[in-house]
C-alpha cells in the first residue's frame, strides 16, 4: 500500500512539475503560437506535437520551418509549411 501511495505522490509532484514547464514556455513564445502548442501537449495531436516542435525548434519563425536544412532531423519529412511536392521538383530541376 505504500508503494502505491508513493507511486501516486510521484505522479503528482511530475504532473505539477510538467504543467510549471508547460507555463513558463507559454508565457516565452509568441501569442500565435500557444494554440498549436497547447494542443500539442494534451496529447490529442500529433500533427500539433509536430508543427509545435518544429516552431520551438527555429525560434517561432514560420518561415524557417520552410527553409530548414536540417536535412537529419527525424522530422525533417513531417514539418508543416512545406511546398508542395511538385512544387519543390519544380525548383530543384528548374
Amino acid at each position: 500500500m505504500e508503494a502505491t501511495l508513493t507511486r501516486n505522490r510521484k505522479k503528482v509532484v511530475m504532473t505539477a512539475m510538467r504543467q510549471e514547464q508547460i507555463n513558463m514556455r507559454l508565457n516565452q513564445m509568441p501569442q500565435t503560437c500557444r494554440g498549436v502548442y497547447r494542443k500539442a501537449v494534451s496529447g490529442k495531436s500529433l500533427r500539433a506535437a509536430v508543427n509545435a516542435f518544429c516552431l520551438e525548434c527555429v525560434g517561432y519563425q514560420r518561415i524557417e520551418i520552410h527553409l530548414c536544412t536540417d536535412l537529419g532531423c527525424p522530422l525533417f519529412a513531417q514539418r508543416p509549411f512545406q511546398r508542395s511536392k511538385q512544387a519543390t521538383d519544380v525548383s530543384i530541376d528548374g
